[in-house]
């Protein structure tokens, strides 16, 4: 799994800066 294979705080940020940037657009 890429979760796996990427540090937790990877995907962490990730997701923040996914769903928190079209958030504070909208």
């Amino acid at each position: 799994d890429f979760v796996r294979e990427v540090d937790p705080d990877i995907i962490i940020g990730y997701n923040i800066c996914k769903f928190d940037l079209p958030y504070l657009i909208e």
